[in-house]
C-alpha cells in the first residue's frame, strides 16, 4: 500500500535480495578473470580496430596517443587548442563499449543527458557545464549544438543520432562556441566525425549480444572505386532490444527498441588541389519507450482514490514496474541527410564549402502518458513531428606558417518544423472524471545568416593573441492552428483558431584571449567569449492564446586552462577553469490555468539570470607500453541568480513554504537541473600475452556523479542521489588484429539509477540493472 503522507518509499525492485547467488558468483568469476588478465605480463599487442589501422601499441611505445581535433575548423593537436575539449576516439569508444550518444557522459564528466520522451522529436536533452534546454517545446533550439561531419543539426539532437556506428571520433567542446559554430552553441558543441573512405580495401563486421536480448550487428566496407580518383565507404547497422520495464497488469514489457541505419561516403579527388566528399546517411528507429515508471505517489494520485489500484502500483524510488494494460507508446523516428563538402587547396590556404540537407520525422502514439499508469484507460495521444533543414557554409583557412593564422567564412541556414497532436486525457483525481483535451498543428520556420572569423596572431615567441567574432541575423516565424475537441472535454491547450507570431534578432558574438607556449609541451591560455541562442516559441501546449515567445539567451564566459605533457609524453594533463553568466536563460515551468491543479500546463520561460562556474580535468598516463590509465572529472557550481517569479512545482502547496498564494516561488541560489556538482571517470587498460599466440586486454572503468535535481522548479520528488557505475571488459585478438572476441559488463554492481525524473515518475536506461554482453568482430 502507498503511504498516505505521500513520502517516498525506498525499496528493492522485486522485494527480494539485491543480488541473487547466481549473480553474485557470476560477478565474482568475472572480476577474478579480469584481475588475472590484468596481472599477466607480455609484449605489445594489436588493439582491435586500431590494429586494422596500423595504430597498435608497439614495443617500447609508452607515450600517450596524440589526438587530432577540428575544434577551430582546421586539424590541430588537441594539446595545441585553447579550448576545453573532451575527445572520445574510436578506440576509446570501443574500450568502454559505448554505442550511443547518451553514453558519452561516462567519458566526458560534466556532460549529462535527460531522457524526456515528451520532448517532440528531440530525444534526450543535452546538458554541458550545467546548461541545458530542458523543454518539451519543438519551437526552441538547444543550448548545446550537435555537429555531424561539419553540418549543424538544428533540432533532433540525440534523438536523430541514436547510434555511434562507424564513428571515427567525438569531440565535446565546452563553453560558448558561437564564433565558429554559431547556431545554438551557447553552452558548447558535440562534434561527431564519421570514418572516411580509405585508399586500401578493407572490411569489418561485428555482432554484439547483451542483456535484455540486446543485439547489434554492424558491417562496413571501404576502398578504391577508381584508382587514385574515387574512394568509397559503406556501413550499415541493425540493433534490437527487448523491453525491460514490466507491467504487473498483464506481464507485458515496455522500452523495446529496433533500429536500422547506414551511411555512404564517396571521396573524389580529381586533382591535387581539389577533393569532394559526398555523404548520405539514414536511421529508422521504432520503440515503445517513454515508460513513465511511478517513483512516488502523491496524495492526489488515483491509486488513493481507487483502493484496488494501490497494491498494484510500486511507488519506491527503485521501482522498475508499471501497471498498464494498453501500450504506453509507439514511436517511429526517421532521420538522415545528404552533404557535399568541397576542399580546394590554394597557396597557403584551403577553401572549404559544405552544403547539406537533413530531415527528421516522428510519428507517435501514447496511452496514459502522464504516468500513474493504471489499468483504466485515461488518455490517448497521437501526433507527429516533421523537420527539414538546409545549410550552406563557405570558409577559407590559412595553412601557411606565418605569424597570422585565421579562418573567415559565411553561413546560411533555414529549417521548417511541423508539429501536431491530438490528446484527450481523463483525470481520475479531478471531480466528475474531467477529460482534458488538446488538438493543434504548428509550423515553425527559422532562418539564420552569419559572417564569422577567428585569428591567432603570434605577438612574441610563444605568445599568441586570439580574436574572433560572428555577426548573425536570425528570424523565426510560427503559425499555430487550434482545432475543436470532442464535446465534453475541457480544453487544456491552444484555443481554437490561428495564432501567428515572429521574432527577429541581430547579434554579434565575439571572443578574445591569449595563448602562451611556456615550454615545448606546456601551453597556457585564457579567453573571454560571448554567445547567444535565438528566440523560441511554445508550439506544443500553449494555453495563453499565443505562441508564448521567449527572448534570446545570452552568455558571457571566462575560461583559463593549461595543457601539458610530461615524462617524455607519457603523461598528459589538461586543466580548465570557467565562469559563465547567462541572461534570459530559456527554460520551462508549469502553470495552473482555470484553477486546474493536476496536471498543470508546461510553458516557456526566460529565467532572469543564471551562472555556471567550476573546473575540469583530463589526466592520461602511459606508465608502460601496454598500460593506459586516465582520470577525468568536473566540478560544476551552476545556480539561478535571478529567477524570482518561477512557478511552483507540481504538488507544492500554495501559500506554504516558498510557494506564494499566487503560485510563484523565488529560485535565486537554487541549482540548475540535470547538473551533478562533482562527476568523474576512472579508466585502466592492460595488455597481456594469451595462449595460442593471441594477444589480450583487460579494461576497468568507474564513473561517478553526485546527487542532482532533475526539475528546474526544484521538486523534492525529482532529486536523485549520487551513484557510481563500475564497468569492465576482457578481450582476445589475433596477432594480425583480424579476429576479436570481447566480454564486457556495465553497472557490474547492479546500482539502480535513472535517465531522468519527471513529476512523480522516472525513466530507466537499459543499464539501470547489471548489463553484460559479448562482442565478436572480424576485419579484413
Amino acid at each position: 500500500m502507498g503511504h498516505q503522507d505521500g513520502r517516498a518509499r525506498v525499496g528493492r525492485r522485486d522485494g527480494g535480495p539485491i543480488m541473487s547467488k547466481r549473480d553474485f558468483f557470476a560477478t565474482s568469476a568475472f572480476v577474478a578473470l579480469l584481475a588475472a588478465g590484468g596481472m599477466a605480463p607480455g609484449a605489445a599487442f594489436a588493439q582491435g580496430a586500431a590494429a586494422a589501422k596500423g595504430a597498435s601499441l608497439g614495443a617500447g611505445d609508452a607515450r600517450v596517443d596524440e589526438v587530432i581535433v577540428t575544434a577551430q575548423k582546421r586539424e590541430e593537436r588537441l594539446q595545441d587548442v585553447p579550448v576545453s575539449i573532451a575527445a572520445a576516439t574510436e578506440q576509446m569508444l570501443a574500450d568502454q563499449s559505448i554505442v550511443s550518444l547518451t553514453e558519452l557522459d561516462t567519458v566526458a564528466p560534466g556532460l549529462t543527458f535527460f531522457s524526456n520522451p515528451g520532448r517532440f522529436g528531440s530525444g534526450p536533452s543535452i546538458a554541458l557545464r550545467g546548461v541545458t534546454t530542458q523543454t518539451q517545446s519543438a519551437g526552441v533550439q538547444d543550448s548545446v549544438g550537435l555537429v555531424l561531419d561539419g553540418v549543424v543539426i538544428s533540432r533532433g539532437k540525440a534523438g536523430a543520432f541514436p547510434d555511434l556506428s562507424d564513428v571515427a571520433q567525438v569531440e565535446i567542446l565546452r563553453g560558448p562556441q558561437g564564433t565558429l559554430f554559431g547556431k545554438n552553441a551557447s553552452a558548447g558543441v558535440i562534434s561527431i566525425t564519421t570514418k572516411d573512405p580509405t585508399p586500401e580495401l578493407n572490411a569489418a563486421a561485428s555482432y554484439t549480444y547483451a542483456t535484455h536480448n540486446t543485439q547489434i550487428a554492424r558491417v562496413s566496407a571501404s576502398g578504391p572505386i577508381v584508382a587514385d580518383r574515387l574512394l568509397g565507404r559503406i556501413s550499415v547497422y541493425k540493433s534490437s532490444r527487448d523491453g525491460y520495464v514490466r507491467s504487473i497488469a498483464d506481464n507485458q514489457t515496455f522500452e523495446k527498441d529496433d533500429q536500422t541505419g547506414g551511411r555512404i561516403k564517396l571521396l573524389y579527388t580529381p586533382s591535387a588541389e581539389d577533393d569532394f566528399r559526398l555523404s548520405a546517411d539514414f536511421v529508422r528507429q521504432k520503440n515503445d519507450g517513454g515508460a513513465a515508471v511511478p517513483r512516488i505517489l502523491l496524495p492526489t494520485s488515483p491509486a488513493y482514490l481507487v483502493p484496488y489500484l494501490a497494491p498494484l502500483i510500486g511507488d519506491g524510488v527503485e521501482n522498475d514496474k508499471v501497471n498498464n494494460r494498453a501500450k504506453i507508446a509507439e514511436n517511429v523516428h526517421k532521420s538522415g541527410g545528404l552533404s557535399l563538402e568541397w576542399n580546394r587547396r590554394l597557396q597557403g590556404h584551403t577553401l572549404t564549402t559544405v552544403a547539406a540537407w537533413r530531415y527528421f520525422s516522428q510519428d507517435y502514439e501514447q496511452e496514459d502518458s502522464y504516468g500513474t499508469l493504471t489499468p483504466i484507460d485515461r488518455g490517448h495521444q497521437k501526433g507527429f513531428h516533421k523537420l527539414h533543414q538546409y545549410s550552406l557554409e563557405a570558409r577559407i583557412a590559412s595553412t601557411h606558417s606565418g605569424p597570422l593564422q585565421y579562418v573567415v567564412g559565411a553561413f546560411a541556414f533555414a529549417d521548417k518544423n511541423n508539429v501536431g497532436t491530438r490528446f484527450p486525457r481523463g483525470i481520475l483525481s479531478l471531480p466528475a472524471n474531467i477529460v482534458l483535451g488538446r488538438n493543434y498543428i504548428s509550423d515553425t520556420k527559422s532562418r539564420n545568416a552569419a559572417l564569422f572569423g577567428e585569428a591567432n596572431y603570434k605577438l612574441l615567441d610563444g605568445l599568441t593573441l586570439i580574436a574572433g567574432g560572428r555577426l548573425a541575423h536570425e528570424k523565426g516565424d510560427v503559425i499555430i492552428d487550434g482545432f475543436p475537441i470532442p464535446e465534453g472535454q475541457v480544453r487544456n491547450g491552444h484555443p481554437v483558431g490561428r495564432t501567428v507570431d515572429s521574432a527577429e534578432v541581430d547579434k554579434l558574438s565575439w571572443k578574445t584571449g591569449l595563448q602562451w607556449r611556456m615550454a615545448p609541451d606546456v601551453m597556457l591560455y585564457g579567453t573571454y567569449s560571448t554567445g547567444f541562442k535565438g528566440p523560441g516559441f511554445n508550439v506544443n501546449t500553449s494555453v495563453l492564446g499565443d505562441a508564448q515567445p521567449v527572448k534570446s539567451e545570452l552568455v558571457e564566459s571566462f575560461e583559463a586552462g593549461v595543457k601539458a605533457s610530461f615524462w617524455d609524453r607519457r603523461v598528459a594533463v589538461n586543466l580548465a577553469a570557467f565562469s559563465s553568466d547567462f541572461t534570459d536563460f530559456q527554460t520551462q515551468g508549469t502553470i495552473f490555468p482555470n484553477g486546474v491543479t493536476n496536471p498543470g500546463q508546461i510553458v516557456l520561460l526566460n529565467a532572469g539570470a543564471m551562472r555556471s562556474r567550476g573546473f575540469e580535468w583530463e589526466v592520461q598516463v602511459r606508465p608502460l607500453p601496454r598500460m593506459e590509465l586516465s582520470f577525468n572529472g568536473a566540478y560544476i557550481d551552476a545556480k539561478f541568480t535571478d529567477f524570482a517569479n518561477a512557478p511552483c512545482y507540481t504538488g507544492q502547496v500554495r501559500g506554504a513554504g516558498r510557494c506564494s498564494s499566487s503560485g510563484t516561488q523565488n529560485l535565486d541560489g537554487f541549482p540548475l537541473p540535470n547538473t551533478p556538482e562533482w562527476s568523474y571517470n576512472l579508466f585502466a587498460k592492460q595488455g597481456f600475452d594469451a595462449p595460442l599466440g593471441l594477444q589480450g586486454y583487460v579494461t576497468v572503468d568507474y564513473s561517478w556523479r553526485d546527487t542532482l535535481q532533475w526539475d528546474v522548479l526544484q521538486s523534492p520528488f525529482q532529486l536523485e542521489k549520487g551513484y557510481g557505475l563500475l564497468g569492465a571488459s576482457i578481450g582476445l585478438v589475433t596477432a594480425d588484429g583480424r579476429l576479436e572476441a570481447k566480454l564486457f559488463a556495465k553497472n557490474l554492481t547492479d546500482k539502480f539509477h535513472t535517465s531522468g525524473v519527471q513529476g512523480t515518475n522516472q525513466f530507466l536506461p537499459p543499464t539501470y540493472t547489471r548489463f553484460i554482453g559479448i562482442e565478436l568482430a572480424v576485419r579484413y
